[in-house]
């Protein structure tokens, strides 16, 4: 059975590209958009609150890169 789940994974992974890159980019924007609302829940004003967790969050594109490579 496992190996079913790995070559279902891997079918997946090979041609659903372009859907995962979609699903990959909501899901940081998703996390970014909590650390800004945490943020103004903290007291902070929106630009802030954006600039604060965009440090914290760190380098996007790279963060995109290296979950790609998890990929595989």
């Amino acid at each position: 059975m496992l190996w079913t789940q790995r070559g279902w994974l891997k079918w997946q992974t090979l041609f659903g590209r372009e859907r995962a890159a979609e699903q990959l980019d909501d899901e940081l924007q998703f996390h970014l958009d909590q650390q800004i609302a945490e943020n103004v829940a903290a007291g902070m004003n929106e630009e802030e609150a954006r600039y604060a967790a965009m440090r914290l969050f760190g380098n996007a594109t790279l963060l995109k890169e290296e979950t790609r490579d998890a990929w595989g």
